[in-house]
Formats: structure tokens, sequence, C-alpha cells
């Protein structure tokens, strides 16, 4: 029930809910990316407040970041509207203290800086719940202040340019260019993209019902956050193992189909398997972007 920020006639949580996060989630799923609004379509909980319910009660599992963790989403955005004097004005983005910013961070501080003006630097805290419990656990987190709600400069430019402005953080978020076309309402059009080789063959089905087929090919990453990989079996509910940076390549010997996304495996210099994801799989059953070229 906390509105946040108050000001320029409305409120943080009511804006940010209807103005910002539906759209930067249109834009990211236009490229395949799978994204979720903490509380659902309707956004209807609070994150800050589900964590230190967590914290409170001593349940580090089933709440706020801790559910977050448990469900393997690779990255956390969350958005916010400043408030200080009616003079204050710019925005920012804050990630934990301790931490070195990533292409994310970077992207969407210039992203703010393009339409509205910073007002610092990427800055590190440590006294903010979520980026102390995030750092703690090993989400890849980030908060961004859009600018002043208490500003009519900055709620005045955002009003008129939120479309903008929600695809430039979209593209910082996806490491590049995203397709034309406005981001509120807009629905992807369905199109047919390559497989992931160019093989025929049927999928398998193993005893865990993950369906794989055997394929050797090389892959190299070519997004800027790189890939996590994963170590027991290809799904993000396993542990992490690393990650793929963008431009390295590994040779890979078989895919699989599990967990909404494509994955391919291979066999490590230290003897175990490890599994990455390296496109989405659509609730329609198309395939999304790849994330690399296979050779």
């Amino acid at each position: 029930n906390d509105p946040g920020a108050v000001g320029n006639g409305t409120n943080e949580r009511y804006f940010i809910r209807s103005n910002i996060t539906k759209r930067v989630k249109s834009y990211l799923e236009k490229e395949g990316h799978t994204v979720a609004l903490y509380g659902g379509s309707k956004q209807s909980q609070d994150m800050y407040q589900d964590t230190a319910y967590g914290d409170n009660i001593g349940n580090r599992k089933d709440y706020g970041l801790y559910w977050v963790k448990s469900q393997g989403y690779e990255i956390v955005v969350e958005f916010h509207l400043d408030a200080a004097g009616s003079s204050a004005s710019g925005g920012h983005t804050i990630i934990p203290s301790g931490l070195k910013a990533d292409s994310i961070d970077t992207g969407i501080q210039n992203a703010i800086k393009k339409h509205v003006g910073t007002i610092r630097g990427i800055t590190g805290r440590n006294n903010l719940l979520n980026c102390n419990v995030a750092k703690r656990i090993g989400i890849n987190y980030r908060l961004v202040e859009l600018g002043f709600i208490t500003s009519s400069k900055d709620m005045n430019t955002i009003r008129k340019n939120v479309d903008a402005y929600c695809k430039s953080i979209a593209e910082a978020i996806h490491g590049g260019a995203i397709k034309s076309g406005n981001g509120k309402n807009a629905v992807a059009k369905k199109k047919v993209t390559k497989k992931t080789s160019t093989s025929n063959e049927k999928w398998n089905k193993n005893q865990y019902g993950i369906l794989w087929r055997k394929e050797v090919a090389s892959f190299t990453c070519n997004v800027p956050q790189g890939i996590i990989t994963r170590r027991i079996g290809p799904g993000r509910q396993y542990p992490i193992a690393g990650a793929l940076k963008k431009g390295q390549t590994v040779n890979y010997t078989e895919i699989q189909k599990n967990d909404g996304y494509i994955w391919i495996s291979w066999l490590t210099n230290a003897g175990y398997t490890v599994y990455m994801p390296v496109r989405q799989v659509k609730s329609d059953g198309s395939l999304g972007p790849l994330w690399g070229t296979i050779s």
C-alpha cells in the first residue's frame, strides 16, 4: 500500500507501474527475453516489503528477493522516482556497494543521461536492504532512479518522452538496438527464426523428461552481458557454473530443450558437464534470437 514518493500530480508507485515497467518489458520481449514483473501482471506486491518480511521471520526462500533468486532470473532492475526539493533534477543508477558496474549499469546510466540528465554517477550503496540482500545472495541487481518526481522539469520530460526513455533502458539491458515500435501495447509479430543448427534430427527424451539430441559445433557468445552456465542440468534452478563472456567460444556436443530455452552442453577440462542457454523457446513454440553464432 506504500505509494512511494509523491509530486507533480502523481505518486511513484502508480507512475512506475503504469508507464515504465510494462513498456520496458514489452521491448525486451521483442528481442526474445523472458521478463517477469514482480507481483505479476498487476504488480500487486512490493519487493522491498516482501524482502524485509522474509528477513524478519527468518524465511530466506519464499519472499521478496529471496523468492526471485529461487526462480533463476539472471538480472533484476528496480525502478524508482527520486524526491527532494523542486530544484533537484536528474537520475542515477544504484548498485550494491563494493561491486563493479557492469555493461547493463553503465548502459542504463547513459540512458538516464540522454533523456533527463544525471544528478550523480553510478553509486554503490550499503544502506539499502535490497542492495545488501542482492549482493549477499548473488543477484545481478540495480536500482534505477529515473528522475525526480518533485521536479516539474524531470516529470514533464519523462512524460513527453516516456516511450523513447523506456526503449533506451531496454536496449541497455538487452545490450544492443531493439526494433522500432511503441512499447506500451506492442505485440511482437510471429517470425520465422533459424533453428539452433541445420540438423533436422528429432529430439530424444531422457528419464527426466528433458528433450535432447547430439550436435557437435562451436558457439561464440555475442551478447554484452555474457551468458550464465549451469551444472547438473539444463535449467535455471541448477547451480551456476560460471559464465561465457562476449567473444568467447566453446565447443559443444549436445543440445537440450528445457525450462523455456534451447541449451548447449559440453564436458569441461575439470571433468564435469556444463549447460548453457543460447536462445528462448517462446510459448507458441517459436524460437527467439540466438545469443551468438554457431559454426
